[in-house]
Order: C-alpha cells, then sequence, then structure tokens
C-alpha cells in the first residue's frame, strides 16, 4: 500500500466526483421510500436532506485541481479553459429549460448573464456554475500569494481568520443568499493545499490520521444535523453550509479515495466496474446539475405512479438522458471553438 495517501485524491479524482453528483442528485430529486420504517426512513431523509454536502465535495476537488490546471497553462489559457468548462452547458440549459418552461428571452438573457443571479439571489438559476467561475476569477491572484508564503500552513490559517472576520462584519450588509458561497471559501482554501501538498510533499498517513478522519466525520454529521434539522446557528449565518459540510467533504474525499483505491486492488475486474460507475457519474456532473430540478418538477407536476422506486428509476433515467444529452451538445460545441484556436488542449 502506498505511503502518500494524499495522492489517492488526485487518482480518484474523477470517482469521488460522481459520488458527490450521486448525492446531489438523491438531495435535489430522491423519491423517499422506505416509509413503512420509521428509523430508516429518518435515515433515508437525513442523508438526503444534507446532500448539498455534495457541493462542498466538488470545491475541494476543484480546488485541487486547479493547482495543476494554473502550473500547465499561462493565464489566458487557464481562464479560457475553466470558463468553456462549465459556461456551455449552464447556458445552452437555460434556453432548453426555458423554451419548455416559456421564459422570455429577456429572462434567459437575465439568467446567464448573471444579472439575477447578482441582481436578485445567487438561487435565481443555477448558482453553483456563477459561483465557481467567481472562484475560478480569484484562484491565481489567491495562488500567486500562496506559493510565495515560506510557511502554507500558517498562510491558509490566515486566510480563514481573515474569511471568519469578514463574514461577521458582512452580516447585515451583504445579502444573505451570498453566503451560500462565501462559507464554502474555507473548503476550496483546503482543496488548493492538498493540490499543492499532492505535487510538492509526501505526507504518509498513520492509523491516528484515519482516527481524526472518521472523528471528524462523526462530528460533520452531528454538526449538519443540528444545524440543517434543529437550524443551530455556528459561527457564521446560513451555518449549516459552513463548518459541518468543512468537516464532512474533506473526511469523505479521504475516506472515499482509500476505498476506491482498495475496491480497484482488491476486486480486480468487479472493482473496475464500480469505479468506472461512479466515474461515469464524475465526468456527467455538470450537465447532471443544470438540468436535474428542473426535469424532477416537471415529472414531479404529474407524477406516473406512486410508487416511489418506479418514480426515481424515470427521474434518473430522464436525468441521464438528458444529461447526456447536454453533454455531447456541449462537446461538439468545444470542438468548434478549439478549431477556431479559442481554447488550447
Amino acid at each position: 500500500m502506498e505511503k502518500n495517501k494524499i495522492q489517492l485524491l488526485s487518482r480518484y479524482r474523477l470517482p469521488i466526483m460522481g459520488f458527490a453528483t450521486l448525492w446531489i442528485l438523491v438531495f435535489h430529486v430522491w423519491k423517499p421510500v422506505l416509509g413503512q420504517w420509521d428509523r430508516l426512513l429518518w435515515i433515508e431523509n437525513f442523508i438526503k436532506g444534507i446532500g448539498f454536502c455534495g457541493v462542498d465535495i466538488f470545491l475541494l476537488v476543484s480546488g485541487l485541481g486547479l493547482v495543476y490546471a494554473i502550473e500547465k497553462y499561462d493565464l489566458k489559457t487557464f481562464y479560457l479553459r475553466r470558463f468553456f468548462h462549465v459556461y456551455p452547458a449552464f447556458f445552452f440549459a437555460a434556453f432548453g429549460i426555458g423554451f419548455f418552461r416559456g421564459w422570455s428571452l429577456k429572462e434567459i438573457l437575465e439568467k446567464v448573464l448573471l444579472i439575477r443571479f447578482f441582481g436578485n439571489s445567487i438561487y435565481s438559476y443555477l448558482w453553483y456554475v456563477p459561483a465557481a467561475l467567481l472562484f475560478y476569477l480569484f484562484f491565481p491572484l489567491y495562488y500567486r500569494f500562496f506559493k510565495r508564503a515560506k510557511n502554507k500552513y500558517w498562510f491558509v490559517t490566515g486566510t480563514f481568520a481573515v474569511w471568519y472576520v469578514l463574514s461577521l462584519c458582512l452580516d447585515g450588509i451583504m445579502r444573505r443568499d451570498f453566503y451560500g458561497i462565501t462559507n464554502r471559501i474555507p473548503i476550496f482554501v483546503v482543496g488548493v493545499l492538498i493540490g499543492w501538498l499532492i505535487q510538492n510533499e509526501e505526507i504518509e498517513f498513520k492509523i491516528r490520521h484515519w482516527v481524526f478522519a472518521v472523528i471528524m466525520l462523526g462530528t460533520g454529521v452531528i454538526l449538519a444535523y443540528l444545524t440543517t434539522f434543529k437550524e443551530m446557528y455556528l459561527l457564521v449565518p446560513v451555518s449549516n453550509c459552513c463548518l459541518p459540510n468543512f468537516c464532512m467533504a474533506i473526511a469523505l474525499c479521504f475516506l472515499l479515495a482509500n476505498l476506491f483505491h482498495w475496491i480497484d486492488s482488491c476486486w480486480k475486474k468487479p472493482g473496475k466496474t464500480v469505479l468506472k460507475v461512479f466515474s461515469f457519474f464524475g465526468g456527467l456532473s455538470l450537465p447532471l446539475y443544470c438540468i436535474q430540478e428542473y426535469i424532477h418538477t416537471d415529472i414531479m407536476k404529474n407524477p406516473p405512479t406512486n410508487h416511489g422506486y418506479v418514480l426515481n428509476l424515470i427521474l434518473f433515467a430522464c436525468i441521464i438522458a438528458a444529461g447526456l444529452g447536454l453533454h455531447y451538445f456541449c462537446k461538439i460545441v468545444e470542438k468548434m471553438f478549439e478549431k477556431l484556436g479559442k481554447i488550447h488542449k
């Protein structure tokens, strides 16, 4: 077994994203099916209710990946690749959804040009994509200072301190929905640190590290229950998308990376199949995100059956089919821009 377990986060980045994709899908569209067992139904609803933690997993993995990208490309290419990685699906999904829902052209343009995002609410349309673009925009500047810091851990600690002070100072000044983004800054910063560590240091994981990861996951789960279901205020406004998700996302990424490594090493062919399934959903994460809520809402207007299992299968099948369509359409657009020389491999 490898000593530098932290590198497994990079190796199994796509399956980890697949896990996060499925969790977010459950959060948005899953219809509970365990109504006949009260305790199992509670667990099912709890897992569904905290599924937005998948976003934090994405941001950690994204921060890790950006370290590789910024070292590989010049700044112009970095920005172009990031933009064309996320924006086309966001853009074309708006026109597709708008067509079926009767949105006006003005409404569609206000959504895709982020006018409603900044002017009304970040949740007006697919908030994660504009949020990701904002992280991409400021990342090169942050990384420049990060690289110059002699002690990376102290620099990250200082970043946390500045973030926390500003979060409290802006309470009542900044629109409250923006905390859904700013509360994710710490997990993104940790992702950047992990990306740098993978490339520059070897960290041997010992038993105490695994114990700490499990404790961290358990702590995050408890705090998620208190903040999401009991509405407890914890550190900052909109507390349920801050410390609880921070703890769960970091612990889950490490534990999942090692679980996937074990499956890959010990299960051989069945293990490869499991990884391919998770990688499939990881590769479709953005298109699935862009259309899942809207397809779910439209189908749920006239549910074809009251049987939860069947309805979930129908929802997942429709979402995957639409996600695949959007994915391949965006690939065609990306190829067109490559030929025009706008983006580079």
